[in-house]
């Protein structure tokens, strides 16, 4: 079974004598301080990844990224969800919650604009997405989500299958985003930006 691909960037603002943007990737393991760490000193961060920032999440996860969601929640929501690194129907709640305040599409997954979010602007996560025929899981059924918000029906099952397929050559031939061959169906980042935006705009 393939998986789809996400690779997270995480961007944070450094004050170095001038607002400098520092990237790090996944691939980057060290940080100068962990979140609590900075937050408390008032250093900033240049990395998150050891918390799993930027990890699609859903109902059923568990671990280090889903304890930090958790923290995030309650800081940002100021709710008292139960910090225990299980993605549970009160996480989702809390999840939803966030994603209505800030316009997101409601789904209970935590995708980059989530996280984004979810750190209280402080940082923007952005993200590298690659989704696919074949592909299966909570971000395929977001991608689905958002084309049928857009007026490309297809079911909502997960399945990057066919009618999935034909739903997302369709919304990027509307949007100027068209490609030739086993690219055509490909959900990449320009795609997937183009799918979270409140209508389908010509690319430029």
């Amino acid at each position: 079974m393939k998986k789809f691909s996400v690779k997270t960037l995480l961007i944070a603002p450094v004050l170095t004598g001038m607002l400098a943007f520092p990237v790090a990737t996944t691939s980057a393991l060290a940080a100068t301080c962990n979140y609590q760490q900075c937050e408390s000193t008032g250093v900033t961060p240049t990395v998150l990844v050891q918390k799993g920032v930027g990890r699609v999440l859903s109902l059923g996860d568990r671990g280090t990224s889903v304890n930090f969601l958790q923290k995030q929640l309650n800081k940002v929501l100021h709710t008292h969800i139960k910090v225990d690194g299980v993605f549970g129907r009160e996480t989702k709640a809390a999840v939803i919650q966030l994603q209505r305040l800030t316009g997101e599409l409601r789904t209970g997954v935590v995708v980059p604009q989530t996280w984004s979010a979810a750190l209280a602007g402080k940082y923007r996560v952005a993200t590298q997405v690659s989704v696919r025929f074949g592909d299966r899981g909570p971000l395929v059924k977001v991608v689905q989500q958002l084309l049928n918000r857009h007026g490309y029906t297809t079911r909502i099952d997960g399945v990057f299958g066919t009618a999935t397929w034909r739903a997302v050559v369709a919304f990027k031939a509307e949007v100027g985003l068209s490609s030739n061959g086993k690219a055509k169906a490909v959900v990449s980042t320009r795609v997937w930006n183009a799918l979270n935006l409140p209508h389908p705009t010509p690319a430029v």
